[in-house]
């Protein structure tokens, strides 16, 4: 047994064929026909074994587990290896990189009550392992069931949720609680302003244990936009999404089923009403969705945006967007950002014909639309494609030179990253060098000071799997940008 501070955790010694058994002092309290959850946090280092099992047993009696009879009630394969150079009469380095077994089984009421932790070693020749063990935990698995009336609701609508279980006053809190008429109810309504996943987590009071169950509910919500296309007097309704493309004109077209209309005849900002289908994916038509344009003849706005070059002083590097607006006649108008899924984000209010510069922006949020609304003029609306430029290209660059004066290597890394300094002469006076990496959405994973050398070696074991930058500092200013990947 090991000690973290004030925690301890368990391990399991395999060697060749002789293999360690954990087994509890006491029997467990099952009960016959009874389903539980088992769950347990592990680790592995030097070798993998062929199988880690979790059993139960008649007795405690001490021996290998292959001469004792056992009931597999869980099992990991080959699990991999965390400390490949970790020692057997050492505890590991912490904090250890922990995965999540979790899995359920039923007690047959066989008598094998003991719990049992062990495995196997089929390899043949020196064969060495350990793992570790810690927050083990069966406990009854509820039966619960979690429904709603209605999955699909059109908009305005609101559906019953229902949970159902066999326990005796249980504790229910359903998350997120938006658009509920009572998070703590076992049958709330639900009115939801968009598609929501809604948790219900039940807590036993008599076992003390907790579980949960998901309901997915799907909003329907409408939404097109107006095309205008002034040099030849028609306009349209169009990327309709959330509901069906089918839509009736009210006024002035009464009766049109076109979505795309003439002009001619009407006057700028003179209402337009329609009526937007929408349907249920059993064919039911949903409540009418009516809106209200205004007609964008003599619209003078006109728009246009350039994406720059990557930025690499940043970490992650970002680009902008230098936007030129012109025929807005001194009005004001607004910089709007949208991505596919529909959420926008106000960039900035402007006034009148001009340049701006619009960012810093990530290329991990892929491409996206640039919208010029004006203030007071609806329908009026300019829509630009944003393509993201590739940021990642290369392994990284000197922010100064544009040389590469760093190599990062290898790539992808397991554990440890070198950064070996290729520059001839090493700055003179620099005591330090400070070492930034950040993630794709430039959230900081890790900072480290390090003295100056021809050679650096950074632990990144810790980092999950994925893409990240890195960014070496001297003298407050950032020399060098560059990518690795994780495994």
């Amino acid at each position: 047994m090991c000690l973290d501070g004030e925690d301890s955790y368990l391990a399991l010694y395999y060697f060749n064929t002789d293999i360690e058994r954990i087994v509890s002092e006491n029997q467990l309290a099952l009960t016959p026909g009874q389903t539980y959850t088992l769950e347990f946090d592990y680790s592995v280092t030097r070798q993998s074994p062929d199988q880690i099992i979790v059993c139960l047993t008649q007795n405690n009696t001490y021996g290998s587990i292959a001469n004792i009879a056992h009931t597999v009630i869980g099992f990991i394969n080959s699990p991999a290896v965390d400390h490949a150079n970790q020692l057997n009469s050492e505890c590991p380095p912490a904090p250890l990189t922990w995965h999540r077994y979790e899995g359920a089984f039923t007690y047959s009421g066989d008598g094998r009550l003991f719990l049992n932790i062990s495995g196997f070693f089929n390899t043949t020749g020196f064969s060495e392992s350990i793992c570790w063990f810690d927050n083990i935990s069966i406990r009854p698995r509820f039966d619960i069931t979690v429904t709603a009336d209605e999955t699909f609701l059109c908009e305005g609508e609101c559906t019953q949720l229902h949970v159902e279980t066999d326990l005796l006053n249980p504790v229910i809190i359903w998350d997120p609680p938006t658009g509920l008429s009572d998070p703590t109810s076992t049958d709330p309504l639900a009115c939801p302003e968009e598609t929501t996943v809604y948790t219900a987590t039940i807590y036993d009071p008599v076992s003390m244990c907790t579980d949960s169950r998901s309901v997915t509910i799907t909003r329907e919500n409408p939404y097109w936009e107006l095309d205008c296309h002034d040099e030849h007097n028609y306009f349209c309704i169009v990327n309709e999404t959330g509901g069906s493309h089918v839509m009736q004109w009210i006024t002035p077209f009464t009766g049109s089923w076109g979505h795309c209309q003439s002009t001619a005849g009407l006057n700028y900002g003179d209402p337009l009403v329609f009526i937007i289908y929408t349907f249920g994916p059993n064919g039911e038509r949903c409540a009418d969705t009516i809106s209200t344009v205004y007609t964008c003849g003599r619209c003078d706005l006109n728009a246009y945006g350039v994406v720059t070059g990557c930025d690499y002083t940043w970490i992650p590097p970002v680009y902008y967007v230098k936007l030129h607006v012109n025929g807005a006649n001194a009005g004001c108008w607004r910089a709007i950002q949208r991505f596919s899924d529909g959420t926008e984000i106000l960039l900035g209010t402007f006034f009148g014909s001009q340049t701006v510069g619009l960012g810093p922006f990530h290329p991990a949020q892929g491409n996206w639309a640039l919208l010029i609304v004006p203030c007071e003029l609806e329908g009026c609306t300019r829509r630009i494609l944003i393509q993201a430029p590739d940021c990642d290209r290369g392994e990284g660059r000197s922010v100064e030179s544009g040389q590469s004066e760093f190599q990062l290597y290898p790539s992808p890394v397991q554990s440890m990253l070198i950064v070996e300094n290729l520059e001839d002469q090493q700055d003179e006076g620099m005591e330090e060098t400070s070492f930034v990496v950040f993630d794709v959405v430039g959230k900081q994973v890790v900072r480290t000071t390090l003295p100056v050398a021809g050679s650096y070696t950074l632990n990144v074991e810790e980092l999950t799997a994925g893409v990240y930058f890195l960014g070496v500092i001297r003298d407050g200013k950032v020399k060098f940008a560059g990518k690795f990947v994780k495994q």
